[in-house]
């Protein structure tokens, strides 16, 4: 083992489960984890949750095929009796009915993704301060819900637009992070609050353009395929839709075939959403890219089950392709530019907390 190896792991588990997620004396904590995982993240996990006095139990499943499939029976009963649910697994079950179950029967839910090692855990991005990602979150997300429709460009070529209505329903991912987990009254009535997904940090907002997606996207990277694509993969997107893409033979015969298995919706655009956290790690090479996603300023897009509250588009399946460096306006405002996050750049007070931890950005 690296020296300090360790250190940074239960520093990056403390971050996520205390900073977080804020766990306590006598709430009873579930992990659930897979055989492709470290187990060493379910056990700094447990080993944080069990110092404040926590209640923790551990299963292990068999390693998911594909992403957000529902994971076994006798762990989504389990998963109704937890306080709080921290999921090490390889492929994410962050959008399958069991944990929508589970937040309706109020538990606090984070996956933690990316966890075949603990080099997410131990990373930077694992240990950046939860206060700056807090302040973030809240600022973007009040650029978000107050636009009325975003743009997105890359060098690449995508050139897409979708309008933002019903923002309160609508504008997803960050009233988990916007505060520690289950705390910030805006979505306390729902799961939305109360959910969240940790891989090398946290940090997310997007929004479900309710069918109103239009236009051509290039992406560097697509779920399940490991590294960067050889060649970009176009979606031409219409109404909401996928309606042709091109690209690597293999990478587009698979999404071409998820209609057969999943129906239509399978290639229905279910979000555009940014990362918030400058120091999350740029990996692809696991395949769920979801450190990734987790990047200040890179932009992940799903086909598939829509984000929004009610997750009124509902195939069974969730997919996410990755673009590094968009540029990404809410009406006529930059919120991203060229994979930077401006807010970083040029808020006063996030600039005043970037220097209280001395924290240098690219």
């Amino acid at each position: 083992m690296n020296p300090l190896k360790l250190t940074r792991i239960i520093e990056g588990a403390h971050n996520a489960c205390i900073n977080w997620v804020d766990v306590k004396r006598g709430e009873e904590v579930l992990i659930i984890t897979d055989t492709s995982c470290d187990f060493t993240n379910a056990e700094a996990v447990a080993t944080v949750c069990a110092q404040v006095g926590a209640n923790v139990t551990t299963v292990i499943i068999p390693m998911q095929t594909l992403p957000n499939q529902e994971p076994p029976a006798s762990v989504a009963a389990a998963m109704l009796k937890a306080d709080v649910i921290f999921a090490p697994l390889n492929y994410t079950i962050s959008h399958t009915d069991s944990r929508f179950a589970a937040n309706a029967a109020g538990a606090r839910y984070l996956g933690m993704y990316a966890s075949t090692t603990t080099d997410a855990l131990e990373s930077e991005g694992a240990r950046f301060p939860a206060e700056i990602i807090f302040k973030v979150t809240q600022k973007v997300a009040a650029q978000w819900c107050g636009g009325k429709r975003i743009t997105i460009t890359c060098d690449k070529g995508t050139n897409v637009t979708g309008e933002i209505n019903n923002p309160d329903e609508n504008v997803v991912g960050w009233h988990g992070t916007a505060a520690p987990l289950g705390s910030f009254a805006q979505g306390a009535d729902s799961w939305m609050n109360k959910f969240g997904n940790f891989a090398g940090g946290f940090g997310v907002v997007g929004v479900w353009p309710e069918w109103t997606a239009e236009g051509v996207m290039y992406y560097d990277a697509a779920h399940t395929f490991k590294g960067r694509l050889k060649t970009p993969l176009k979606f031409v997107i219409k109404g909401g839709r996928v309606v042709d893409m091109e690209g690597d033979d293999e990478v587009v015969d698979f999404f071409r075939k998820l209609p057969d298995k999943f129906g239509p919706d399978a290639l229905h655009i279910g979000e555009f959403m940014i990362g918030l956290n400058p120091k999350t790690r740029i990996f692809l090479e696991d395949g769920t890219h979801m450190e990734a996603h987790r990047h200040a300023g890179a932009l992940h897009t799903a086909v598939g089950m829509s984000v929004d509250r009610n997750r009124t588009v509902n195939p069974g399946i969730h997919l996410d392709q990755w673009i590094q460096r968009p540029t990404i306006y809410i009406d006529d405002e930059i919120c991203v530019e060229k994979g930077k996050l401006r807010v970083y750049y040029d808020d006063p007070e996030i600039l005043e907390m970037l220097d209280k931890y001395n924290i240098t950005l690219d």
